[in-house]
C-alpha cells in the first residue's frame, strides 16, 4: 500500500468533509417538571431573583463577538449583544435597527439604527460600532475565526486575504444613527446574518485599550444586549439583567448562570436534582425522557474541516473519494441512535432563507446519504491511489469527539482511506485548528 501522510483538521465529531454533517434535532429537558410542580425551577431560593441555569459541554472559549468559532460561545453571544436584526424562533425581528432598505440591484443595505441603545458604559451604540466590528471580522490581523463569514460582504474574501486594505471592505456609517453595508453579490438572506455573532457591534476604542485582553473577562468588555458579563472564569458565566437594554421591560430574568458541564448524564441527574433549569439529552437516554423534551435544531453539525492547503487535501477527487465513502445515515444511527437528521452540506437546511428555510429555497443534492462505496474507490483512483492511502487526523482527545470519529475512521477503511489519529487536548486542538496548521 502506498504510504502518503496528509493531515485533515477535524472540528466538531468528524463526519466526511465541510459539505457532509448532521443538522442536529437535539433532546433538552426543560423546566416542565417544575411547571407542573407549580415551582418556579429559575427562581433562586436564597436571593428571591429570577436566574435561568443551564449547561454547556465545554468552556466558553471567548465572550468576544468577532472571536466566536462555537455553538457554545455564539449561544452566550446571543444574550450580551444585540445585532442589527434578532432571530427569534425563526422570525426576523428588528434589534437596534429600526428598518433597512436595499438597492434595486439587491446590493446595498441601509439601515437606520434606533437612537436609544446604550452599552452597558453609558456611551451610546452607533452605526460606527458596526462599521469597525465588520471590519475587524475581515480584518487578517485580527485574525476571527468565522472572518469567512464576511465574504458575503463586498470585498469581504479580498480583505481577509490580505489582498485588500480593510477600508475598501463594503461597509460605511453615513452618520450616527445610519449604516451603509454592501454586499459582493445578491444575497436575500443577508438580513438574517445580522442576527450572527460576527455582525454584532464592537468597541474601536476598548479593542485599542485592552488588545489581546478585550473581551478575557467580565470587566474588558461592553454589552449592549439583554445581559452583561458579571463572572467569566473556571467553567462558569454568570449574567445580569441590563438595566440600560433598550427593552429591558421584556426580560423577566434577573440573570442567568451558564455552566461547563462536560458529561450530558452528568447535567440530566444535575436537571433531576434542580441544580439545572435546562440540560441536554445525550441520545442514549432520549427513550428515558420521552414526553418531557423538546426537540430543537441546535445549529450544529458533525463534519471534518480539510486542509487544502495540504498538498494531498488539494485533490479535488481525494475529497470527493472521502465523501462517498461515509455513509451518513449509518453514522447517525451509530453515534446518535438514529435520533439526528442526516445533512449533505455545511449550511443546515433549517437555517433562515428569504421567506422560509434555506433548505427548501436552496435545494442541494450533494453525496447520498447512504454512500457510494464504487464511486468512492473510483473517485480515489482517479486521485492518484488505487492501492488505498494514510491519512491522520488531528483531532480533539476527548471521548466526545473521539468515538464519532473512529465511526467515520471505519468507514473510510472500507475504500482503503485509512485513518490515524494524533489526538490533541482540547485548547491545544483549537489553537491548531485556528492556525490551520500543515
Amino acid at each position: 500500500m502506498r504510504k502518503n501522510k496528509l493531515l485533515a483538521l477535524g472540528l466538531a465529531a468528524l463526519m466526511a468533509a465541510s459539505v457532509a454533517g448532521c443538522s442536529t434535532p437535539s433532546a433538552s429537558v426543560d423546566d416542565t417538571k417544575a411547571a407542573e410542580s407549580g415551582s418556579d425551577s429559575s427562581q433562586s431560593a436564597a436571593a428571591g431573583e429570577k436566574i435561568f441555569r443551564y449547561s454547556n459541554t465545554a468552556d466558553i472559549a471567548t465572550i468576544d463577538p468577532d472571536k466566536t468559532n462555537s455553538v457554545a460561545d455564539a449561544t452566550v453571544s446571543y444574550h450580551i449583544y444585540d445585532g442589527l436584526y434578532r432571530n427569534v424562533q425563526g422570525e426576523l425581528q428588528p434589534a437596534t435597527a429600526e428598518s433597512y432598505e436595499v438597492s434595486d440591484d439587491g446590493l446595498v443595505y441601509t439601515f437606520k439604527l434606533r437612537q436609544d441603545t446604550k452599552w452597558s458604559d453609558g456611551q451610546t451604540v452607533t452605526a460606527k460600532d458596526y462599521e469597525y466590528g465588520m471590519k475587524r471580522l475581515c480584518d487578517p490581523a485580527a485574525a476571527c475565526p468565522a472572518s469567512y463569514l464576511g465574504a458575503v460582504l463586498k470585498n469581504g474574501a479580498k480583505v481577509s486575504e490580505g489582498e485588500l486594505p480593510v477600508d475598501e471592505l463594503g461597509v460605511k456609517a453615513l452618520d450616527d444613527f445610519t449604516l451603509e453595508i454592501t454586499l459582493e453579490n445578491p444575497a436575500d438572506y443577508f438580513v438574517s446574518m445580522t442576527s450572527m455573532s460576527a455582525f454584532m457591534p464592537v468597541r474601536e476604542d476598548l479593542v485599542e485599550k485592552y488588545g489581546n485582553e478585550f473581551g478575557g473577562s467580565a470587566d474588558k468588555q461592553v454589552y449592549n444586549g439583554p445581559f452583561v458579563v458579571t463572572e467569566y472564569a473556571n467553567g462558569k458565566v454568570e449574567l445580569a439583567k441590563n438595566p440600560d437594554y433598550y427593552d429591558n421591560e421584556k426580560i423577566s430574568l434577573d440573570g442567568v448562570e451558564i455552566l461547563t458541564v462536560a458529561d450530558q448524564t452528568t447535567a440530566v441527574s444535575m436537571f433531576d436534582a434542580g441544580e439545572l433549569d435546562l440540560a441536554e439529552v445525550p441520545t442514549e437516554l432520549a427513550a428515558q425522557y420521552e414526553g418531557k423534551t423538546q426537540s430543537y435544531y441546535s445549529g450544529a453539525d458533525d463534519y471534518a474541516a480539510l486542509n487544502h492547503r495540504n498538498k494531498y487535501l488539494a485533490n479535488k477527487n481525494l475529497r470527493l473519494a472521502m465523501n462517498y465513502a461515509v455513509n451518513r445515515e449509518e453514522y447517525i444511527l451509530l453515534t446518535h441512535n438514529g435520533l439526528y437528521q442526516a445533512n449533505q452540506r455545511y449550511v443546515l437546511p433549517q437555517v433562515r432563507g428569504v421567506d422560509g428555510e434555506y433548505g427548501t429555497e436552496y435545494p442541494l443534492e450533494a453525496f447520498p446519504l447512504q454512500g457510494d462505496l464504487d464511486k468512492a474507490k473510483e473517485c480515489l483512483a482517479a486521485a492518484g491511489y488505487p492501492n488505498g492511502i494514510d491519512v491522520v487526523f488531528t483531532q480533539d482527545s476527548s471521548d466526545t469527539y473521539m468515538a464519532p470519529a473512529e465511526i467515520m475512521q471505519a468507514q473510510l477503511a472500507k475504500v482503503g482511506i485509512n485513518v490515524t489519529f494524533e489526538k490533541l487536548q482540547r485548547s491545544v486542538w483549537i489553537d491548531t485548528v485556528s492556525g490551520n496548521r500543515q
